[in-house]
């Protein structure tokens, strides 16, 4: 009987590597998304704060 052959998940160590590599890229660039969305959406409050012809009252 002919003996099969399993290639494990980690047997080649360049394509694990590259993996890991990729996943590091691609979760630096969405935390750089979330970290412009939220200063975008701080900055676009703040103008709405300040914009003069707002009639509407803050209460702290």
């Amino acid at each position: 009987m002919k003996k099969v052959r399993v290639k494990g998940l980690n047997n080649d160590k360049r394509q694990s590597t590259s993996t890991t590599s990729n996943l590091k890229v691609i979760s630096f660039y969405a935390a750089l998304l979330v970290v412009v969305t939220a200063l975008l959406g701080l900055y676009i409050a703040w103008v709405e704060l300040v914009s003069p012809g707002n009639s509407a009252e803050i209460i702290l």
